[in-house]
């Protein structure tokens, strides 16, 4: 048995030890998340702060900044927060966007891969944008990530 129990833990320290489950390659990873994704939700709040405080805004990664927002009304793109989704079901990309259009937000906050023009990150989005409301806004500020290889940017639209 005492074979067995040092083995397990020898084979513990080996998975800690290389990549890509070593602690320094995890670590690296996250701290390449916080860069680029955290950086562009910064950068998209800090936006938001200079727009008045009854402003409305949508977004999908509904946590940073609806959480900083200084209680400007958000729009969920998933509606994962919202009552909604328990009477509703699932929806698709094309009903979230006729909600989410239809809510009226004066600030829309998408997610692209590209910093140049807007290639969705989430079929949502994708919607969103593609969404004959969509004309109504304009490109206002573009929210770049931290980090050389970071390909996460929010598009701020505002109506």
């Amino acid at each position: 048995a005492g074979w067995g129990v040092g083995l397990v833990a020898a084979a513990g320290l080996v998975v800690l030890a290389l990549p890509p489950g070593d602690v320094w390659s995890v670590h690296a990873t996250q701290q390449r998340y916080t860069d680029c994704r955290v950086g562009a939700r910064e950068s998209a709040l800090d936006w938001l702060h200079t727009t008045p405080p009854e402003t409305s805004f949508a977004i999908s990664d509904a946590g940073l900044v609806p959480a900083r927002a200084e209680g400007r009304l958000v729009v969920d793109n998933f509606f994962l927060n919202e009552p909604l989704i328990q009477e509703t079901g699932r929806l698709s990309p094309r009903e979230r966007a006729d909600l989410v259009h239809r809510r009226g937000p004066d600030v829309l906050v998408l997610s692209s891969r590209d910093d140049r023009r807007f290639v969705g990150y989430y079929p949502t989005e994708r919607a969103i944008y593609d969404h004959p409301a969509m004309s109504q806004y304009r490109l206002a500020h573009v929210a770049q990530g931290r980090g050389a290889t970071c390909g996460y940017h929010l598009m701020v639209f505002r109506r």
